[in-house]
């Protein structure tokens, strides 16, 4: 059984908070978060010119909880191969394992001059996330290095090309995907919320396809994806151009805001989505939490009203 986030007496940000409230809270959380990894990453006794460090993920969008480790790219400059394993070697094997994603005990690395496409994750050709780019943020090394990835990348997802075909028709893939388990509360064959009893699923395994993301995995990620794809179509219908999209935010909220201005999408859809988007993350965000707190797996329940509501709004909008 799980143990309740708080107390009569305590406050508790899942519950006392209004979704807008919260989004505002974790965004803080996450500014002072990249703050602290500037400082942390400032000492690194490489040269700035040599890579460029980024934060991706839930922690580019500024979103983040603290049950979930920063996700880090590393961006090689060529002159310097082989930066990632001396980056692994000054922190430790086992400390950088804590802090951050790994796979075969590496951050992910991109390079301009590879020949995997910057958006695949990786360099596996089945992930396909241009995102993980255009939503993150740097905290260390060449600026300039990461402004080049960045449109690289956005030329990816635009473009004319066969592989700029490929990845478009990936994310739309992978919105399908999403929009399904939204109707059917599963993502790989696997509950992840349940409209019937109001429960939300949230529980990580050693085996991947196991795990349980409650609702990060449709109504969170559809509306990720969705922006993804008004951005790279309106940059090959030239409605927007690659310099201003390479500037602009990486949170989910600010994006919308960005969307606005250009006339992509209107001033009330954005207020609608920022609040959905909102209410579903900070109940993802308490199953999360209750994980942190009792590593077992949670089944949490959640207020059917707002959860229609806020669920008709998402559909609407990557349905459009």
């Amino acid at each position: 059984m799980n143990k309740q986030l708080t107390t009569k007496s305590e406050f508790s940000p899942y519950s006392n908070l209004t979704p807008k409230e919260y989004l505002g809270l974790v965004q803080t959380v996450n500014i002072n978060s990249t703050s602290y990894l500037k400082d942390f990453f400032s000492g690194l006794p490489f040269p700035s010119s040599s890579m460029c460090l980024v934060t991706t993920g839930s922690d580019g969008k500024l979103e983040r909880h603290t049950q979930s480790k920063t996700e880090l790219i590393v961006i090689e400059n060529s002159q310097y191969d082989g930066i990632s394993l001396d980056l692994v070697d000054y922190i430790g094997n086992d400390e950088f394992r804590r802090l951050f994603v790994t796979r075969d005990g590496l951050p992910e690395t991109k390079s301009l001059d590879s020949e995997v496409p910057i958006s695949y994750v990786f360099r596996d050709g089945n992930t396909i996330y241009p995102d993980r780019i255009l939503n993150s943020t740097s905290v260390f090394g060449d600026q300039e290095l990461f402004d080049q990835v960045r449109l690289a990348t956005i030329r990816e997802m635009s473009g004319d090309s066969r592989l700029s075909k490929h990845i478009r028709g990936h994310m739309e893939d992978q919105l399908r995907n999403y929009k399904k388990s939204m109707q059917t509360g599963v993502v790989r064959g696997m509950p992840v919320f349940d409209v019937k009893n109001g429960v939300q699923f949230y529980n990580e395994t050693d085996i991947p396809k196991l795990d349980q993301y409650g609702f990060k995995l449709a109504f969170l990620r559809a509306v990720q994806r969705k922006l993804d794809l008004i951005t790279a179509n309106s940059i090959k219908e030239e409605k927007l151009s690659k310099e201003i999209v390479q500037t602009f935010p990486t949170s989910t909220q600010r994006r919308l805001d960005f969307l606005v201005k250009f006339g992509k999408i209107s001033d009330f859809m954005a207020d609608e989505v920022t609040i959905a988007y909102a209410w579903f993350l900070q109940q993802y965000h308490a199953g999360q939490q209750i994980f942190k707190d009792t590593q077992e797996p949670v089944i949490l329940p959640f207020d059917k009203q707002p959860f229609m509501k806020h669920a008709r709004v998402i559909e609407s909008f990557t349905r459009c």
